[in-house]
């Protein structure tokens, strides 16, 4: 089986590529929290100790769970995309077992090398910022890095072990099912959720939305104007990943009622509507971490700016500097994490169509209508993704500003949602357009004979 899956993983070099990166990025941004933590757990003083255990759970715990969930749904992308070939193993002998235990020694062997890789840089980045809150006199000069092997070998295991059982949980369907009902579904992708994946992005929601309530009510009296910010983040984060976790449906939803502004193009503007409306769950995970850059790194934009607007004229404590500067380390490293599965889901996405395009060419279709055809689609799904992650950070900004400025609506504007916007635009489009050109550079006739890579 090793040798299989080693063979299976030269051939799939892009598509498992985009899945290391995704887990080597993810492991970076919870190891370098994780040696906070760990650092926290030294001989330091306790002044210290609760100032790094509470930088290092609030931004490794907000982290981890977009990282978590990035890595979760890239790999049952993955799988989803491998229905014909599992479906054909099967049709030739293979049992259900050895195609799961194919699958997931795959994923476990991209996932392992990830991880080791990862430690060094997430080690030194982890000691950056214990000298960046040094250096701002936030810590003592004699802390130091403590127990980072043990942190950063917790941090290994935690993702081996989520994107093992992620690996079991996409296999299930297509090893459960029987050999001709997953040929057809190889065929016509299926319409509805799973609905344990609904059943939790609605409650992630309703999670999210109790935390706002919380932060407008019980936080509202609480004298530390800081207080409030502990549940309207995370109120924030739940919702923006329950809502990514429904992306298929919205997605689906967004393509029925919004589809006609895709009419004017023509065939291309055909070809992209019939795409996002019967490819929805492949396109609704690349769509899911647009929603999660734009809600995270708007939410937290306007979180801060409502803080500084709050506290013109008063003198800022020690905490609240530290929380200014936690917020912008979030901003910046999970803004940066999420940009990064926004380009590795789309190459996943467009690696495996390029059999499609070619057929498409065949077919009668352009090469410069198959790329207008992907410059819309990723159009639409940024458009979907901003107004989506719009609503998910509207839990965090309006239940903050109700707090610190005594309205729903922070008066500084749109400006840092604009510019957040324009920023998720730029690099799901130009993500789009140099991945499809790059796919598109063979003939056609070669396009349409090989498989996703």
């Amino acid at each position: 089986m090793g040798r299989v899956a080693l063979s299976s993983l030269r051939a799939r070099a892009t598509t498992f590529g985009a899945y290391f990166l995704s887990v080597f990025c993810g492991a970076v941004l919870i190891g370098a929290f994780a040696t906070l933590n760990s650092a926290g757990a030294g001989d330091v003083s306790d002044a210290d100790a609760e100032r790094l255990l509470t930088m290092g759970s609030i931004v490794g715990g907000w982290g981890s769970a977009i990282v978590l969930f990035s890595l979760a749904s890239t790999l049952t992308l993955i799988v989803a995309q491998r229905t014909a070939e599992t479906s054909l193993l099967r049709s030739v002998g293979a049992t259900p077992k050895q195609v799961r235990r194919l699958v997931l020694t795959e994923s476990t062997l991209v996932t392992l090398l990830a991880v080791v890789l990862a430690a060094g840089p997430a080690w030194l980045i982890g000691e950056a910022i214990l000298a960046l809150l040094r250096n701002a006199e936030m810590l003592a000069d004699d802390v130091r890095g403590y127990g980072q092997p043990v942190a950063l070998a917790i941090t290994g295991v935690v993702i081996t072990v989520v994107a093992y059982l992620a690996g079991r949980i996409a296999t299930r369907r297509v090893t459960r099912a029987s050999v001709r009902a997953t040929q057809r579904s190889a065929a016509i992708e299926p319409q509805r959720m799973n609905r344990w994946r609904l059943a939790a992005g609605l409650l992630l929601i309703v999670g999210g939305v109790h935390l706002a309530v919380i932060t407008m009510t019980v936080m509202a009296d609480e004298p530390d104007p800081i207080a409030p910010m502990s549940t309207a983040g995370p109120a924030g984060v739940l919702t923006t990943i329950g809502i990514a976790t429904l992306s298929p449906l919205l997605l689906r939803w967004a393509a029925a009622g919004f589809g006609w502004v895709l009419a004017p193009f023509g065939v291309s503007g055909h070809l992209a509507l019939h795409d996002l409306r019967a490819r929805a769950q492949v396109l609704g995970t690349a769509l899911a971490p647009i929603t999660i850059f734009t809600g995270i790194s708007a939410g937290t934009a306007y979180l801060i700016a409502i803080d500084n607007q709050a506290s013109l004229g008063q003198v800022r404590t020690p905490e609240a500097e530290d929380v200014q500067l936690l917020n912008f380390v979030v901003v910046g490293m999970i803004a940066l994490f999420a940009a990064i599965m926004v380009v590795n889901t789309l190459a996943a996405a467009v690696s495996a169509r390029r059999q499609e395009f070619g057929r498409q060419q065949l077919a009668g279709a352009t090469r410069r209508q198959v790329q207008q055809m992907m410059l819309l689609e990723a159009g639409f799904l940024s458009g979907a993704g901003i107004v989506l992650g719009g609503i998910g950070a509207l839990p965090m900004a309006c239940s903050y500003s109700w707090v610190r400025q005594d309205s729903l609506v922070p008066d500084m504007g749109p400006w840092y949602f604009l510019a957040v916007a324009v920023i998720a635009a730029a690099v799901t489009i130009g993500a789009s357009v140099s991945l499809t050109r790059k796919a598109l550079a063979p003939p056609a006739l070669t396009l349409a004979a090989v498989q996703a890579v």
